[in-house]
């Protein structure tokens, strides 16, 4: 093509000129094209569609990472282990259940009532005020086996004062282990510094 124009009679040096001068348009349109695309906002700012997938999917990985936090965040609360063993329990009481005849039923409710197996639960907060507030405590509950005899059934959180006073989680634990279902038995709280 050069050589076509250069018969019509254009110099080598304007024909170059001529084709640098284009090309040095070309790319500044195009630069034009793809800043009002992006950056402006005109009836083009339009984000391609590979775009608006990436887009999609970094939103769905958040909603799923923040799923996952969740839960593992309820896999880790202090009440969770109960949870389980509710829902595990109940799936075997089911299956130790089938098959057997209503007098059969009848029995083993009075025979578990004996043994204390009612998984009625005792839930309480403990806080109070200490003459010394410095350090870190915790406490221990126990249970009342005999006389001078008693057995460490829940350990506390460690924790310090807020404002001058103690405060601990939610302690929940069943009537079983607390006092084998007596609401006389005698229970023993002892706090310590840590």
């Amino acid at each position: 093509m050069k050589s076509q124009l250069q018969k019509m009679g254009y110099t080598p040096e304007f024909i170059n000129e001529y084709l640098e001068t284009k090309a040095a348009k070309q790319r500044s349109d195009m630069q034009k094209g793809i800043i009002s695309l992006f950056f402006k906002n005109s009836d083009f700012s339009i984000v391609p569609k590979a775009f608006n997938h990436l887009k999609e999917f970094v939103k769905q990985r958040k909603l799923a990472k923040a799923r996952a936090m969740q839960a593992i965040n309820w896999m880790n609360h202090p009440l969770s282990v109960y949870f389980r063993k509710w829902k595990y329990d109940q799936a075997d009481a089911e299956n130790k259940l089938k098959g057997l005849s209503k007098h059969e039923l009848i029995d083993k409710i009075i025979a578990d009532e004996k043994q204390g197996m009612n998984n009625e639960e005792a839930n309480f907060n403990l806080s109070g005020e200490f003459t010394s507030q410095d350090g870190l405590n915790f406490f221990l509950i126990h249970k009342f086996m005999g006389p001078n005899n008693f057995k460490p059934v829940y350990k506390s959180e460690i924790t310090s004062s807020i404002n001058g006073r103690f405060s601990w989680n939610l302690v929940s634990i069943l009537t079983s282990e607390l006092a084998n279902e007596d609401p006389e038995r005698e229970i023993r709280v002892e706090f310590f510094k840590s």
